[in-house]
């Protein structure tokens, strides 16, 4: 007779520290259906987190958006110290930070920050971007939106015209196996008037 042996344990609590990290992985951010494969869509999923009133800004906890800080593998990717924001200075961009293609992990850390996080009060923002590997692989996608595959807003007369195109991909692999890798992403956007 074979025996099954059942056990269950406590899961651990973060005794160590007083942060509240969330993380979501780079293939669930590829996979969520996000409007214009938009890097901000994702950190709202993250809880106590909204978008603030400016472009790729955050408020976190309910602290204003200048008490976050917004890094890319640790470094510093604020547009601006003074108001922290994943877009560049005037929110003219349309790939906040980095592409989706090149998000290993996207990390949102809240509570009683450690020291590392340096400035902020409220929260952090941290984007883990993908590397080379032994192997080589990659990843490509095409977002088409055009006007003749949305319905008519029911409150306007016409419909706005749309032609939007969204594109690109990523490649990684090794240059000098176990020693040198290289990983490389592009984005591109192409749309009209009303997009």
């Amino acid at each position: 007779t074979e025996s099954v042996t059942v056990v269950a344990e406590t899961p651990i609590l973060a005794t160590a520290t007083s942060e509240q990290r969330e993380s979501r992985s780079g293939q669930i951010a590829n996979e969520l259906p996000v409007a214009r494969r938009d890097l901000t869509r994702i950190v709202d999923l993250a809880a106590g987190v909204t978008q603030g009133g400016n472009t790729g800004t955050f408020i976190m906890n309910g602290l204003g958006s200048s008490a976050t800080s917004i890094t890319q593998d640790g470094t510093d990717a604020s547009s601006d110290l003074g108001v922290p924001s994943t877009s560049f200075s005037g929110g003219f961009n349309v790939i906040n930070l980095v592409s989706l293609e090149a998000i290993d992990e996207v990390q949102v850390t809240k509570g009683v920050l450690p020291a590392e996080y340096g400035r902020v009060i409220s929260g952090n923002l941290n984007v883990v971007a993908k590397s080379g590997t032994n192997e080589f692989h990659g990843s490509g996608f095409y977002l088409l939106r055009r006007d003749a595959l949305n319905a008519r807003d029911p409150f306007l007369a016409l419909k706005a015209p749309l032609n939007y195109n969204q594109f690109g991909g990523s490649i990684g692999g090794p240059v000098w196996k176990n020693r040198v890798f290289f990983f490389a992403a592009l984005e591109w956007v192409r749309s009209s008037l009303g997009a």
